[in-house]
């Protein structure tokens, strides 16, 4: 027998604003990334942001409002420990307690 792959493209949306689905998590009935940012004083924060999707693929989804911005750093599979955390973590030098890093991220114990 013989075998193909097919891509049947129903809507083409020009400049949009993509996520990958991994990335969007459901919290209260909103869809939300977790946006990372680095500071000055070496200190990484994560944040929530509520987003509003629209077109989805299997593998992205435009967002059509938040404050989500093309070339922010987003996280990839977040761990139930940072989606029950406060909308903000910060870690890092000054930050208090490195070991929100290493249980967001999956490493150390």
């Amino acid at each position: 027998g013989m075998t193909t792959a097919v891509n049947i493209v129903t809507t083409e949306i020009p400049n949009v604003l993509l996520v990958h689905n991994r990335a969007v998590r459901k919290v209260d009935g909103e869809h939300v990334v977790f946006v990372v940012s680095a500071h000055a004083d070496a200190v990484t924060s994560i944040s929530m942001q509520t987003i509003t999707l629209g077109a989805t693929s299997d593998s992205y989804s435009e967002v059509i409002n938040g404050s989500l911005q093309a070339g922010d750093s987003v996280v990839l599979n977040p761990s139930s420990d940072l989606l029950t955390s406060a909308e903000s973590v910060s870690f890092g030098p000054g930050s208090g307690d490195n070991n929100d890093a290493r249980q967001i991220f999956g490493g150390g114990n």
